[in-house]
């Protein structure tokens, strides 16, 4: 994750920033969640995006007397959940689909994202040998993270190219790998833009909120 130290230094605005609150309903091993949270995580940043990642799983909050994710999200927050291949198709979407972004009919903000573990495990192994399927697993599953983070935060349609395209050719697959599977510059425009209306949406939101507390408290 990059710290606020870190997106400065590297030329992030302050309010390009996304919360990512993650869900592993489908045993992900906690490295192999780390490190794809790290690919999806470079893919923003070289879109000019920070990223902040929020386990919300519910044995990891079983400990915490209270927890950020008991609050409501925000406009500059979404959920990613990862799902067994049974729990994709309980929900009705294609057993073979490497994940899906949620999205409302309505012009609302999008905040829901599903992946499927396992077939992102079985898209990395018949390419690598025993020993790279894991990095590779990590670095298809950042990828995948950051198509249907892309999808939640505006940019609807498949690319030609990059990390919005779909299906992945091998070549494509090698970039992901090689940490160059990335959004177009049409998309990261899209992207930023689509987050700063989020955090004008959480502003308007805040100051609806003091407002109200300001009147109950006159009353």
């Amino acid at each position: 994750m990059l710290s606020a130290h870190l997106a400065a230094a590297v030329g992030i605005e302050s309010e390009l920033r996304i919360t990512v609150r993650v869900r592993n309903e489908a045993d992900l091993r906690k490295a192999t969640l780390i490190e794809a949270e790290r690919v999806a995580a470079w893919i923003f940043h070289r879109a000019g995006v920070a990223t902040d990642w929020l386990d919300c799983t519910a044995t990891s909050l079983q400990p915490r007397l209270s927890s950020p994710c008991e609050v409501p999200a925000g406009p500059a927050e979404v959920w990613i959940e990862f799902l067994p291949a049974k729990g994709m198709k309980h929900l009705g979407f294609e057993h073979r689909a490497l994940g899906v972004a949620l999205l409302p009919a309505e012009e609302m903000f999008a905040t829901d994202a599903l992946v499927c573990c396992p077939c992102v495990k079985n898209l990395a192994t018949p390419i690598t040998t025993a020993v790279e399927t894991e990095s590779m697993t990590s670095a298809i599953l950042g990828s995948v993270i950051a198509h249907e983070l892309g999808h939640l935060l505006g940019v609807r349609e498949h690319s030609l190219f990059g990390v919005m395209h779909a299906p992945w050719t091998r070549e494509e697959l090698a970039m992901a790998q090689q940490g160059r599977l990335l959004f177009m510059p049409g998309e990261q425009r899209a992207i930023q833009a689509q987050i700063r209306m989020r955090k004008m949406e959480a502003v308007r939101l805040h100051a609806h909120q003091l407002e109200g507390e300001a009147k109950g408290n006159r009353q």
